[in-house]
C-alpha cells in the first residue's frame, strides 16, 4: 500500500522517513545520505532528524497537528505527563503513531512516554468500530483464530498478555499491552481460551503438517 505506489512515480519523491526509525533506513541513509541517485532518485532530508526534533519543531512553532495525536506535552523520563517544559522530553497526549486501525503492529509500545492505547483511544473516538474489532473470531477447521462476526482481537490481545508479559522483581506482573480494558469480552475471550484447551493437541498436529 505505500510501497506500491512510490515506485509508480515518475516524478523524484521527497520521503519524510527518519533512520531511528529502523536499522533498514540507518544503513540506506548510511549508504546514500539524504539524496539517493541510485536506481531510484529520491530525497528523504529528515534522514537525521530524530521523533523529538519533529515534537520540539511542530511545538515551537505552533504547528498544527492531527486529533488523533492530541497535544504536545512535555514528559519526565518515565514518559508521565509533566507540568514542566523540559527540552527534548516531549510526547503526544493521544496516539503516538497513526496507520492501519485494525493493526496489532508495535500496540505494545502505545503507553510509552505518556501515550494511549490505539484501541482505548479507538473506543472513545470510534466505539462501534472498536466492538467490531474486538468481539467474534473463532477457529476454522485447521485450529487457526480467524475472524468470524467480527476480527477476535480481544482473544488476540488476551492471549497475548498471558503469553508475553513479564514478572518484575517486586513479583507483580507487567502486562505486554497496556492501558486496555476487555472486561466487556471477558466471557467470550474465556470461552476461546476454553475451545483452544480442546482443540490444541490435534492444532499442534494441524500446524506441524
Amino acid at each position: 500500500m505505500k510501497k506500491g505506489p512510490m515506485g509508480e512515480l515518475k516524478e523524484y519523491p521527497i520521503i519524510a522517513t527518519m533512520v531511528e526509525e529502523s536499522k533498514l533506513r540507518e544503513q540506506a541513509w548510511l549508504k546514500s545520505g539524504c539524496n539517493s541517485f541510485d536506481k531510484k532518485i529520491q530525497s528523504k532530508p529528515l534522514s537525521f532528524w530524530t521523533k523529538q526534533d519533529v515534537l520540539e519543531y511542530l511545538k515551537l512553532n505552533n504547528i498544527k497537528i492531527a486529533e488523533c495525536y492530541g497535544e504536545i506535552i512535555p514528559v519526565d523520563k518515565q514518559g508521565n505527563p509533566t507540568f514542566e517544559d523540559l527540552k527534548d522530553r516531549y510526547a503526544f497526549s493521544g496516539v503516538q503513531r497513526s496507520g492501519c486501525i485494525f493493526c496489532l503492529f508495535g500496540i505494545s509500545q502505545d503507553t510509552q512516554k505518556g501515550g494511549i492505547n490505539r484501541f482505548e483511544h479507538l473506543r472513545i473516538t470510534q466505539p462501534k468500530l472498536f466492538d467490531y474489532c474486538m468481539r467474534g473470531g473463532v477457529f476454522n477447521d485447521e485450529g487457526i483464530w480467524v475472524p468470524h462476526k467480527g476480527l477476535g482481537l480481544a482473544f488476540v490481545i488476551e492471549w497475548l498478555n498471558r503469553n508475553l508479559s513479564k514478572t518484575l522483581k517486586n513479583g507483580k506482573k507487567s502486562l505486554y499491552i497496556k492501558g486496555l480494558d476487555l472486561s466487556d469480552y471477558k466471557q467470550q475471550i474465556d470461552e476461546a481460551f476454553k475451545k483452544l484447551e480442546e482443540i490444541e493437541p490435534t492444532r499442534k498436529k494441524w500446524l506441524k503438517e
